[in-house]
């Protein structure tokens, strides 16, 4: 699926976001699934699932701190809108 593709379907930027939230809640409960309880179709379902956020998300990526112990803070970057994290 091409970005045109998406662009149409989804008409502006605000439904895409609206997709790429949906999408993700979709990832995140078919992750719930331990991995070796998952039929290959199951696998496949969520394998297109990732590529289709990975392809048309238009990533915000935000930089933030987060607590590891009282002594220590790590810095952390990630989207804002698909929550991908980066390193």
């Amino acid at each position: 699926m091409s970005n045109r593709r998406i662009e149409s379907t989804c008409g502006n930027n605000e439904q895409n976001t609206t997709i790429i939230h949906a999408m993700n809640s979709a990832k995140h409960a078919l992750e719930g699934v331990d991995e070796e309880n998952r039929p290959e179709e199951y696998k496949a379902v969520l394998a297109k699932i990732s590529t289709f956020i990975e392809r048309h998300c238009e990533h915000h990526i935000v930089r933030d701190y987060i607590d590891v112990s009282v002594e220590k803070t790590i810095m952390i970057e990630y989207c804002t809108k698909c929550l991908k994290t980066y390193t």
